[in-house]
């Protein structure tokens, strides 16, 4: 059984209940409806047959429809309030909604654009590190470009050298061959007298100029070789220039890269303020709405409050009910008293 503690309204509405479903409000089954004990629904139910038959007296019509407006008017603005409360709820809970999947976009955003900025800065760092590996190649080629010019201009120097030595040689082999052709100018006599001595030296002389065609020959090979080692020199010099112009291309591509990434990445980091800011404005809205929830939840409670104060009314006036009822049978009492005088 149960041990809840029944009051006059929810007798009277229990009764209403039985009644409506075409049933025989009896003491057992109000109890069943509202709890509490047989005694207190039993003393109830006789309280509302005795106001119902106070009402049911001269003028009871006309506060049974008083009493049933107040009722109809108290469950009227019940209903509004609990519809209004309900409406400001649901619209509360859609724009809740609608600001968490604001919110949950805005996250998302916010995730790509780090992964982004994530990717950007390790591009960055590999450009770095390509544009440090292409300087250390610059420098490389740059030294060995510096020691291939040194070995030119040693070269070119022994190269000159052997121009020097050649010219001198030509030019004794041309002074040999002027000082022939004098001796041979000497006339006859003196030719036949000095037969011996002009073979002599014409032998020393064709010795001479024998070694100096050998020394000749030998200086133009040593020039050959001078010339084709300055050709390889030349040839190394021109294939380590393309390297260098090719290298100081990569570097300069290389920078653009760099300067292009750290231009995404100031983007990046701007796109990433302003989706802070949406966030913090998303944020914003949500504590909003929460607020309207507030100022919802405190309408309600106001709602509550003028519902209770109905039903002070509500108890006001049928307190002031039974006054009349009171007081009209005092006046059946006393009409009675003076007829029986």
């Amino acid at each position: 059984m149960s041990r809840d503690v029944a009051t006059k309204e929810t007798v009277r509405n229990a009764r209403r209940v039985l009644l409506d479903s075409g049933k025989t409000p009896t003491q057992r089954s109000v109890q069943a409806i509202t709890g509490g004990s047989m005694t207190t629904v039993g003393a109830l139910m006789r309280e509302l047959d005795q106001e119902e038959m106070a009402l049911g007296g001269p003028g009871g019509k006309i506060q049974e429809k008083l009493g049933a407006l107040v009722m109809e008017l108290h469950r009227e603005l019940q209903q509004q309030a609990e519809e209004t409360v309900a409406k400001g709820n649901a619209a509360a809970q859609l724009k809740i909604g609608t600001a968490e999947a604001n919110l949950e976009a805005v996250q998302q955003d916010y995730e790509k654009l780090r992964d982004q900025l994530v990717e950007a800065e390790r591009q960055i760092s590999q450009l770095t590190a390509a544009h440090a590996e292409a300087v250390t190649k610059l420098n490389e080629a740059q030294l060995e470009m510096a020691i291939q010019a040194s070995t030119l201009l040693a070269a070119n120097k022994a190269s000159a050298l052997q121009d020097r030595r050649m010219e001198a040689l030509e030019h004794k082999a041309a002074t040999a061959e002027r000082a022939l052709t004098a001796y041979q100018g000497v006339t006859a006599d003196a030719r036949r007298r000095d037969q011996e001595s002009f073979n002599n030296a014409l032998d020393r002389l064709g010795t001479e100029l024998a070694q100096a065609k050998a020394q000749l020959s030998t200086a133009t090979s040593e020039r050959a070789e001078t010339t084709a080692l300055n050709l390889v020199l030349n040839r190394d010099a021109e294939r380590l220039s393309a390297e260098v112009r090719q290298l100081s291309n990569e570097t300069h591509e290389l920078k653009a890269d760099l300067r292009n990434a750290e231009s995404q990445l100031e983007l990046s980091r701007g796109a990433e303020t302003t989706q802070k800011l949406a966030t913090a404005a998303a944020e914003g809205q949500i504590s909003l709405l929460n607020s309207q929830l507030e100022e919802c939840t405190i309408a309600r409670t106001a709602a509550g409050t003028k519902i209770r104060e109905l039903d002070i009314q509500n108890l006001a006036l049928k307190n002031e009910v039974q006054g009349l009822v009171a007081q009209n049978d005092a006046l059946k009492k006393g009409a009675n008293g003076d007829k029986q005088a």
